[in-house]
């Protein structure tokens, strides 16, 4: 506010006029009277900061100096402070022109007392608060408080944006409220803030005006920003790539937050690929209705406090399998459940909130189990084939086949535990691609799936099981394939069926293996020496040649698709330098017109632009001492396109190449605007 009121009067402001900004634009609050100590002492500081010299004498020789008084002034501390009491000074309606705020994150447990806040959501939503939390209490509210077009900054949990039910409350929201710019944090929230649980978002915008709520426009779209950790955060620099931002349409968010999901790492082939997948019918589908192929459903409930305990009698008749923490004996890379994996049923176990397993269902017969939780590094989810009788707890769920078909739920296994499966989950599920390893049941449901005889290609799909079943037939009964030098090669050419079994092409295979190659495992790092990852570094000649196959491919395809004609040559101009920032350009032209004579002096021009674009500091970082955009430029000159890119090797992996295409597809046809 106050460098605000310095460049408007193009000069430094006196002692007397920065306390004037702070005693009228300012105001808060908060429960806590030691919150409200800090917030004055740093708004003290604030004042004091880079004072005139002639100000500083002033009141260096003024005996009553004194600072203003901010607590029960301008900050409400205590009972009055709480954001949700109806009489709080602060939180007025229409009374602000700008909130900012990290408000507290918290979910009480279903059995605790309902709390004031949800209260007052009940009463202005007229619904109960979804998930139980305080923030997103706190963000409706912050948008009360605001005058029509005043603007809202909020730290979120992540959670808000990306569970499954969040676009229900989020096309509320967005009705009286513009999003402009999400900012993701998710993928750096353990170096953000020591020990974090959860990750973070931030998000700013504007409050419709009053003539514009209750309407989104069909057109309206924001900035998804979804910068990765990488080593410039280590020097307290938030980098932001061309490929990190999104910009996203709010209806498609508002109909499907899952978009936000995806295109946390992923994009539009991305979500291409997921969309076309399921048009094929989802594991959901054949476990609904009357003639319904599978039973889906979880083990026994141990305990739960709003249940009261029945007698496990009826489970003492089977073994367990136990999945306890430090003492599971759940396969963690076998395929097949063995006896040696049961034991007796636990005799401590007398009572249970109840029995689940869709009455005993899930306990016998021909079935695929799976736990809740996935490998940490690979996110493999540990699905096994079961066919002998066993009881489990509710942290592992089953699918049973009605029909006892032991090939088929075998090739399910190995699905569950594949590539695609990873893939899919990774860009569809909240918890995996930014919170914790884990999967929920209805997760797991909604993964695409056709049964073989309603397959586009009955034989080829029957053909791909019985392969599976063969390959699968040494490790039956094996115990343990730590050791097991032919295991890693079936896994491939289990994850190769797979792809074969669900028609994916030679650009989506490399995609879906880039993905559980790089991006899975470099994800969310733990520690900053963990950020020199493969993501990082400089891409190889055969990444690069890998980009350029695909990219070419990529832009045929489109040309195909739009009925154009013609063939594209792109050519891969490598840079010498092998220093930091250093960049690569990929022309792109007409094959017909593609004679080196003829861009010869193009490629020089483009060079010594770049050149200048450098000696202006225009190219590649732009902005402040803290955020950094770092952009690709397109150039259009002499009849070919130059597509300039920092050499990194996220940015050449076969997805980014994808990506390219696309996004200069879009440029061509459209009005030059490329996202």
């Amino acid at each position: 506010m106050i460098r605000s009121a310095q460049s408007n009067k193009r000069t430094a402001l006196t002692y007397q006029e920065r306390q004037q900004i702070l005693l009228s634009g300012i105001r808060g609050g908060d429960i806590s009277p030691a919150a409200c100590k800090v917030t004055a002492f740093s708004l003290y500081l604030a004042l004091l900061e880079d004072l005139a010299p002639n100000d500083i004498v002033c009141l260096q020789e003024d005996d009553n100096v004194k600072l203003p008084e901010l607590i029960d002034n301008i900050l409400t501390p205590e009972d009055k402070g709480d954001f949700f009491e109806r009489n709080n000074p602060i939180a007025q309606e229409a009374s602000a022109t700008i909130v900012i705020s990290n408000p507290p994150w918290y979910e009480p447990q279903g059995n605790e007392q309902r709390k004031r806040y949800e209260a007052w959501w009940e009463k202005r939503m007229g619904t109960t608060l979804p998930r139980r939390q305080i923030a997103l209490a706190f963000a409706q509210r912050a948008t009360d408080m605001l005058k029509p077009e005043g603007r809202l900054c909020l730290i979120l949990p992540a959670v808000i944006l990306g569970a499954v039910d969040s676009h229900v409350y989020l096309k509320r929201w967005f009705d009286e409220f513009q999003p402009q710019r999400i900012f993701n944090l998710a993928d750096m929230r353990r170096l953000l803030f020591d020990g974090a649980i959860h990750p973070t978002v931030v998000m700013s915008g504007v409050k419709r005006p009053l003539s514009e709520q209750g309407r989104i426009p069909p057109r309206e779209h924001c900035d998804y920003l979804v910068p990765k950790a990488d080593i410039s955060l280590a020097f307290g620099r938030l980098t932001i790539h061309s490929s990190d931002r999104k910009r996203l349409w709010v209806h498609a968010i508002c109909q499907d937050a899952e978009i936000l999901r995806t295109y946390f790492w992923g994009n539009e082939l991305d979500e291409s690929l997921i969309a076309r997948l399921r048009l094929i019918g989802t594991l959901h589908h054949h476990s609904t209705g009357k003639n319904a192929r599978f039973i889906v459903c979880k083990g026994f409930h141990l305990t739960d406090k709003s249940k009261e305990p029945i007698k496990a009698t009826p489970l003492r008749k089977y073994n367990f399998l136990s999945t306890a923490i430090g003492a599971s004996d759940f396969p963690k890379d076998r395929m097949f459940i063995t006896a040696k994996d049961l034991t007796p049923f636990p005799a401590d176990i007398r009572q249970v909130a109840d029995y689940g397993s869709n009455n005993g269902d899930a306990f016998e017969g021909v079935r695929v189990i799976f736990t809740d939780g996935a490998d940490t590094n690979t996110l493999e989810v540990r699905a096994c084939y079961a066919n002998q009788p066993f009881c489990f707890k509710q942290t592992v769920g089953a699918i049973v086949d009605r029909k006892s078909d032991e090939k088929l739920m075998q090739f399910l296994a190995v699905y569950l535990r594949s590539k695609l499966a990873r893939y899919l989950l990774f860009y569809t599920t909240f918890s995996l691609i930014m919170e914790r390893p884990h999967v929920k049941l209805k997760e797991i449901k909604g993964l695409p799936f056709h049964l073989p005889e309603q397959h586009p290609d009955p034989d080829l799909a029957s053909g791909v099981i019985d392969k599976v079943y063969n390959l699968l037939k040494p490790y039956r009964r094996v115990t343990d394939i730590s050791n097991n030098d032919g295991w890693d090669d079936v896994r491939k050419q289990l994850d190769t069926l797979v792809f074969d079994y669900f028609g994916l092409s030679t650009t989506e295979c490399i995609v879906v293996n880039e993905t559980c190659d790089y991006f899975i495992p470099g994800r969310q790092p733990g520690n900053f020496s963990a950020l020199e990852n493969a993501l990082v570094h400089r891409p190889l000649s055969t990444d690069m040649k890998v980009y350029t196959k695909i990219f070419r491919d990529e832009l045929n395809a489109w040309r195909n698709r739009l009925e154009g004609e013609g063939n594209f040559q792109v050519v891969l101009m490598r840079p010498e330098s092998k220093s930091v920032g250093s960049i690569a350009i990929v022309r792109i032209s007409i094959e017909e017109q593609s004679d080196a004579n003829r861009f010869r002096g193009a490629d020089k021009t483009v060079a010594s632009i770049l050149s200048e674009l450098r000696g202006s500091h225009l190219y590649p970082h732009a902005g402040d001492e803290t955020l950094s955009m770092v952009s690709d430029f397109l150039i259009h000159h002499e009849g070919a396109l130059y597509l300039v890119k920092p050499l990194i090797k996220r940015l050449w992996l076969a997805s980014a190449a994808a990506h390219d295409a696309f996004r200069i597809v879009q440029w061509v046809r459209g009005n030059g605007e490329v996202y």
